[in-house]
């Protein structure tokens, strides 16, 4: 079917090689000569690759009776076989085991002289317009999906065609085992969730890749209804792996006797499709601990263990962080808060760990008053106004979830240790917290913001600085700020921020007080930019260089909508991967100045004619386009209607129009280098040159 051989295309280097194999094999003798009009029915055969030991999945290297499988026919060009559209044929096996036969239950496909190539799947999908290339996946069925890659040297001098399926997901076993706990031991739900694991994608039946993968750390929730038992009991669920995602913490956690247990338990090596990752539970009364981690292709192993608590319910006023200590030593005291609020270690007398936690308050009282666990088992309540709160932590390199209530109006994190140690935010309260300036800067363990972090805290002003050179931080939670209404500053919030690549939409949509941006996502490795990102209603908002040095690729239509916005100045400079923009990108139409807006992008190769129409009250449009020297065609005009006339006015063009442009009082520098656009020459010489 030649509605399919751009697929199959891709495929092409990986089927050479398997053809040039077969040939070996497929040669006829003398004695085995065929007439190309000679065919032979299809025989097939189908084995698992794996022995399975789950509910969900296939429990033997044998398909159930009355099991479906799609079978599809080419020749080796990818087209069509002999003329035949022989694609997505059902086969249905009767029968187990050794005395399995598979029927077809439409077209039974003859092979010629001419050799075949089949590629199969499991289970059957009667979309009439399946594509075996891109087939739709998803976990929500708990479907063991299966493909066969290319079986090759079929001709009707060996007409059978094997088949030997392979996973192409992956599998979480959880298997819960009863310990010395002497409590309600009925579970009645288990859930996983991880960002190494989706929920949809698409499978290529010919190669086994997983395309178009979605969902990454989407939890399912798998209801159960058992006993715990002292042998274990094994419950499977079935996931969409990323292998891109070579690392990260994997969430599980059961509900036992109406409790909910949970861990986060690391992984340091990307899920791979096919294999079976055991993680086994074990609760006794002391606790649960996670006893095994296995890894291996459908079966157990033994690898690693991690620990598990119950999930705890914080105080609706509570901050807490985990921390991590390692084993390098440092002359400092674990101080938490100075005279003024923040922490100062200038006057450390002890010696502890380089790690060792500081939480460190900024406040508008001087000093701290509350209590604080340390994770330890050691609790330090203060009564009256403390300025260095501390805490010593044996050189471990052990986890302390660390708690603080009190007279909390702002977060920093000055300190080297603190941004050293931190490794998780867990919960932040409504602290009645109002600056965020630098909270969690330069944590470089910090992979990821939970979800709704920041709904409690409405009061916040400023969040400068928040996640600045958190350098292991990949993504932003959707509505992160969405309740923070009052907020005026967002300055390099997340500048730095090297392995952040995208946002979510709407990510500023509430935050319509904030007055500066700048440097919001300076330095960063985010690709494109949504609609309506900035929607602020100030007037003069500082938007400088948002973006500058960033990997940005593309913005798409209405990423700016702000009406009431006068100035805008190096949104995009220096982001030398830039080769997309919208034409309806800028909905501001009372901007004044729009200086360096495009500053040394030097892989711009072309703007959108109309860019700048909803823009013309602007007056500065200095240097807007220095540096970029690949930019071609015309430069951006306005298309104006003069007594029925469309007229083009290019920017250099509208102080010629005043009753349609504002008056452009500095153009300096506008092009400067942009010598490929076609009307080069007709442009000022002011406007391309410094």
């Amino acid at each position: 079917m030649s509605r399919f051989k751009d697929s199959w295309d891709k495929a092409k280097i990986l089927l050479s090689q398997l053809l040039c194999i077969s040939a070996v094999f497929t040669a006829c003798t003398d004695e085995e000569v065929f007439n190309q009009a000679d065919k032979a029915p299809l025989q097939v055969s189908v084995n698992t690759s794996l022995a399975k030991q789950s509910r969900a999945i296939v429990h033997s290297e044998w398909l159930p009776s009355a099991c479906t499988i799609g079978v599809s026919l080419f020749d080796t060009e990818g087209d069509d076989y002999d003329g035949q559209g022989y694609y997505n044929i059902q086969y249905k096996a009767t029968g187990t085991e050794e005395d399995q036969v598979w029927s077809s239950m439409g077209v039974t496909p003859a092979v010629s002289a001419n050799e075949a190539i089949f590629v199969a799947y499991h289970p059957y999908n009667d979309d009439q317009d399946l594509d075996i290339f891109a087939m739709p996946v998803e976990i929500v069925s708990q479907t063991d999906y299966m493909y066969s890659g290319p079986v090759t040297g079929i001709t009707n001098a060996a007409p059978k065609a094997d088949f030997v399926l392979d996973h192409a997901l992956t599998a979480i076993r959880v298997k819960l085992v009863l310990g010395d706990f002497t409590g309600d031991a009925s579970v009645s739900e288990i859930a996983v969730a991880s960002p190494g694991l989706a929920s949809t994608a698409t499978l290529n039946a010919a190669d086994g890749s997983l395309n178009n993968i979605v969902g990454q750390g989407d939890k399912f929730t798998l209801p159960v209804d058992f006993g715990l038992v002292a042998d274990g009991t094994d419950n499977d669920i079935m996931f969409v792996p990323d292998a891109s995602v070579e690392s990260g913490v994997t969430t599980v956690s059961a509900t036992i006797g109406g409790k909910k247990y949970t861990a986060g338990i690391e992984f340091d090596l990307a899920y791979k499709q096919g294999y079976i990752y055991t993680y086994t539970l074990t609760l006794n009364n002391s606790g649960f601990s996670v006893t095994k981690v296995n890894v291996k292709p459908w079966e157990t192993g033994t690898d690693d263990s991690a620990v598990l608590l119950p999930v705890k319910t914080y105080a609706s006023d509570e901050y807490v962080v985990k921390i991590i200590t390692n084993y390098e030593e440092r002359g400092e005291e674990c101080s938490l808060l100075d005279e003024d609020g923040i922490v100062n270690n200038n006057n450390s007398q002890s010696t502890l760990s380089r790690n060792a936690n500081i939480i460190e308050f900024h406040h508008n009282v001087y000093g701290f008053i509350g209590t604080i666990d340390w994770g330890d088992g050691t609790t330090d309540t203060y009564t009256e106004v403390t300025n260095y709160p501390s805490h010593d932590y044996p050189n471990d390199g052990a986890e302390y979830i660390i708690s603080a209530k009190g007279n909390i109006n702002g977060l920093h994190a000055y300190n080297s240790a603190f941004r050293q140690c931190l490794k998780e935010i867990i919960h932040l309260g409504d602290c009645k917290i109002e600056y965020m300036y630098d909270a969690f800067s330069s944590c470089e363990k910090l992979q990821a913001i939970p979800v709704g972090l920041f709904d409690k805290c409405t009061e916040v002003t400023e969040f400068n600085s928040t996640f600045a050179y958190c350098t292991s931080l990949t993504s932003i939670p959707e509505g992160l700020f969405d309740k923070c209404t009052e907020v005026t500053r967002f300055e390099r919030t997340f500048s730095s921020c090297a392995s952040l690549q995208t946002i979510p939409e709407g990510l500023f949509k509430n935050n319509t007080k904030v007055t500066s941006f700048e440097g919001v996502f300076e330095s960063t490795s985010i690709k494109e930019l949504s609609s309506k990102t900035f929607c602020t209603e100030v007037e003069e908002c500082n938007f400088k260089n948002i973006f500058q040095y960033s990997a940005l690729e593309s913005v798409k239509a209405n990423a700016f909508d702000c009406p009431n916005l006068t100035s805008m100045d190096g949104v995009f400079s220096y982001c030398q991967n830039l080769i997309n923009i919208n034409s309806n990108t800028f909905n501001c139409p009372n901007l004044l100045t729009m200086r360096y807006i495009f500053l040394s992008c030097i892989n711009l190769t072309n703007i959108p004619a109309g860019l700048f129409d909803n823009n013309r009250k602007v007056t500065n449009f200095g240097y807007m386009f220095e540096g970029c020297k690949k930019l071609t065609g015309e430069s951006p005009y306005t298309i104006i209607n003069i007594d029925g006339v469309d007229t083009k006015v290019h920017l250099y063009e509208r102080n010629n129009y005043p009753e349609y442009f504002d008056r452009i009082w500095y153009g300096d520098g506008c092009f400067v280098g942009c010598t490929n656009l076609t009307d080069y020459s007709s442009i000022p010489t002011d406007w391309k040159s410094y």
